[in-house]
């Protein structure tokens, strides 16, 4: 590429000469267009070599450059899809945990609900028994304290009937008559 361009430089000024594109002047003097001609052959043959030495290194290193930056973007690019798909892979575990988590949280509430259901059920048993005991308690203590009352009522009332009607040497005898049939007893 460098020699075509190399003579595509050297032919311009003779396919300009021919075409009668440069007409500087009427007729050849050596030392004139000698002088543009060696300095044009001297100024080309330096961007030559600057181009050989610098620019076309320059750009084959650029391009070697892209050429690397372009395989690093690939790879970049296939290992970024990688963690991509292994980002969506846990993204779809996560959600499957958090389906799991959730079912397992229902589960568990529906068996706390039941438990404390039975617990209260069970406690609300013991509450109504105690209560029953307590009332059965309290029952039997007013009958009790009623039998009593009434034995003690029944007492006085006889006592003063039988005060107001038998005599004193009634009450003795029935008295002595009473503590014999206590003591065939024992």
């Amino acid at each position: 590429m460098a020699k075509k361009i190399f003579w595509i430089f050297m032919l311009m000024p003779t396919a300009a000469w021919a075409g009668e594109g440069l007409k500087h002047a009427e007729e050849w003097v050596l030392r004139r267009d000698g002088a543009w001609i060696v300095n044009f052959a001297i100024l080309f043959a330096g961007l030559y070599w600057i181009a050989k030495r610098f620019i076309v290194p320059a750009l084959k290193e650029r391009s070697e450059t892209i050429v690397q930056t372009l395989a690093d973007a690939e790879e970049a690019k296939k290992e970024a899809m990688k963690i991509f798909s292994d980002l969506e892979l846990k993204l779809g575990r996560l959600e499957e945990k958090k389906s799991e988590m959730r079912a397992d949280a229902l589960a568990e509430g529906t068996k706390m609900k039941e438990e404390l259901l039975k617990d209260a059920e069970e406690i609300s048993k013991r509450i109504l028994d105690k209560a029953r005991t307590e009332i059965e308690i309290e029952t039997r203590k007013a009958k009790q304290g009623l039998r009593k009352e009434i034995v003690e009522m029944a007492v006085a009332i006889t006592e003063r009937i039988l005060s107001e009607k038998i005599r004193e040497e009634d009450q003795r005898k029935v008295l002595a008559e009473y503590l014999a049939g206590v003591g065939e007893k024992k």
